[in-house]
């Protein structure tokens, strides 16, 4: 057993150095310069009022770019986010944006039903999809619209920094987010099995996590795990590798003589950590969070192989095995 969990050790801080070589090999590339300005349509779907939602979609408004439109979608008009698009419509009248009330999805996923509602009144071929929870700053779009300039690129997905919210649990959130949205994963495969390029961003986009106690916190990460399970199930028992301090904790558990395995593993995580958050994302890191985040998030890594539901926007349902998922009946 020893050997098995030194060898896993072994392969998470291989892991984490990779993880620095890519980041350094990442900053390594300047950002295309914008030779012509494509225009684009901003699709946003909408259910309910997140912590500073007015901020967020403020700062779409706000983008220095000659020619974009702006797509909203709610599931009916009572959405409290209603009111909050038509405020920031009075604000800027000289933006193109159309609010879109979808009804009730005839599948699971509201937010892709959101999606294809709006993608079917879109003006313009170049789309960019956010959540309710970004925010960003007023050159998005031209830095988009640079790098799809590329021949045959089909998706970018911007890399992000998480800015946590008052609660405890949205800070220890913060520190380990990634993003594992299952439709996020299919677009990519799909445009890569077509031949087309996916890329990560050179933008790096501010996530807003909010309020959130440990039930809220601990339905969130829930729902990640099981639905990346099912997503990508090898990437998912790959993901071990990103976990060098509890792997050299259990080392230390199963051989108390090999305790220096633990200095080891928190320096290298460390400093991984902190070209990744401070030199890629500009994002402040907590050092004293981070092995805590690193122990929870092995904790709901565990998890996410047990159980078959998930919560989300305080509904559930229930996960099928080759990801997609169906609504539990209340």
């Amino acid at each position: 057993m020893t050997i098995v969990l030194l060898a896993l050790l072994g392969g998470a801080l291989i892991y984490s150095l990779l993880a620095i070589a890519a980041s350094v090999r990442y900053l390594s590339v300047p950002p295309p310069a914008l030779s012509s300005a494509e225009p684009i349509s901003i699709l946003k779907p909408l259910a309910g009022l997140d912590l500073d939602l007015e901020a967020n979609l403020r700062t779409f408004f706000e983008q220095d770019y000659p020619s974009f439109e702006i797509l909203f979608a709610v599931k009916g008009q009572a959405d409290p986010a209603v009111e909050v698009v038509g405020r920031l419509q009075k604000q800027f009248p000289h933006i193109s944006s159309q609010l879109l009330i979808t009804g009730e999805p005839p599948y699971a996923n509201s937010k892709v039903f959101s999606l294809d509602r709006m993608m079917a009144v879109a003006r313009n071929d170049l789309l960019v999809m956010s959540d309710s929870d970004v925010r960003v700053t007023p050159d998005l779009l031209r830095t988009v619209a640079a790098e799809f300039q590329a021949a045959r690129l089909g998706v970018a997905t911007c890399p992000y920094r998480a800015v946590a919210g008052p609660s405890f649990w949205s800070r220890l959130e913060s520190i380990g987010m990634k993003d594992y949205l299952a439709e996020d994963f299919v677009m990519g495969k799909f445009a890569a099995e077509t031949g087309h390029g996916v890329i990560l961003s050179s933008y790096v986009i501010e996530h807003h996590i909010g309020r959130s106690d440990w039930s809220e916190n601990a339905a969130h990460r829930l729902r990640w795990t099981r639905s990346t399970r099912r997503s990508r199930p090898l990437g998912y028992i790959g993901q071990l590798f990103t976990m060098p301090v509890p792997l050299a904790l259990l080392v230390c558990v199963a051989r108390p003589a090999y305790w220096t395995v633990v200095p080891l593993a928190l320096l290298i995580r460390g400093l991984a950590a902190y070209v990744v958050s401070s030199q890629v994302l500009k994002a402040k890191l907590n050092w004293l969070l981070l092995p805590i985040e690193d122990l929870a998030g092995f904790a709901f890594w565990i998890a996410g192989f047990f159980g078959n539901t998930i919560t989300w926007r305080g509904r559930r349902y229930r996960l099928q095995a080759d990801g997609r998922f169906q609504l539990i009946s209340s």
